[in-house]
């Protein structure tokens, strides 16, 4: 993502293009504007008045298309129903955010609890983007933490992981999997344009750069990407 910002738009990461801990008010400032409480006054993000957004197949549309769709195989869990799937399961049934100390919770109960936050502030369309985009997440996530794991290791790892570290595996979340893997067809498909690149890029840069903001703001992690 750092190496993308300063090819294409001439912005200079901190040393080795990795996220850091927070140190400069002005970072946090900038990041609490942007990422923050204007997030989602932006155009393609802005709730619309009146609209009802179909929680039920929104879930079922996204269990499909990533766990029956073309690079199934390149994740983590391959779940027969959305019920082996705690986040989408969750959302699904509209249960409660865990009131447990939030150093006892796993990674799915904070993708959850993201995802349920974000529903009450965007639209129908971005909400579907932003549930397909934390599920392909999560799953390369794991599949990075577990790579050095024998099989038997892996089958509670979800129980254990935590996001903590989550802001460092950013670049290769955006290289070795998305850029890799053709956005794993997150976007729909478009009429070619010289800006249609740029704009995926854009749009999915601003969803990982909330997403690890809302991670520092809730204490979920001491890291923030530098990148402002």
């Amino acid at each position: 993502m750092n190496r993308h910002k300063n090819r294409k738009h001439g912005v200079k990461a901190n040393k080795k293009g990795r996220s850091r801990k927070y140190e400069s008010n002005t970072i946090q400032r900038i990041n609490e504007k942007k990422y923050g409480v204007l997030f989602f006054n932006n155009d393609i993000r802005r709730q619309i008045k009146e609209e009802i957004i179909d929680v039920h197949n929104i879930v079922y549309q996204t269990f499909y298309f990533i766990y029956n769709g073309k690079y199934a195989n390149k994740f983590y869990s391959h779940p027969k129903s959305l019920e082996e799937n705690s986040i989408l399961k969750n959302l699904y049934n509209d249960e409660p955010i865990s009131n447990e100390d939030k150093n006892k919770k796993n990674c799915d109960d904070i993708f959850y609890e993201y995802l349920k936050e974000c529903r009450d502030k965007t639209n129908k369309k971005y909400f579907s983007f932003l549930l397909k985009f934390i599920i392909i997440f999560r799953e390369c996530y794991c599949v990075n933490q577990t790579v050095h794991l024998n099989e038997e290791e892996k089958k509670n790892i979800i129980g254990h992981l935590s996001l903590v570290k989550l802001p460092k595996f950013c670049n290769d979340f955006y290289y070795d999997f998305l850029s890799k893997y053709n956005y794993f067809d997150l976007f729909e498909k478009e009429k070619e344009n010289e800006n249609e690149n740029e704009n995926k890029n854009k749009t999915i840069i601003e969803a990982i750069q909330h997403f690890c903001y809302w991670l520092f703001k809730n204490k979920y992690t001491p890291y923030l990407l530098s990148l402002a």
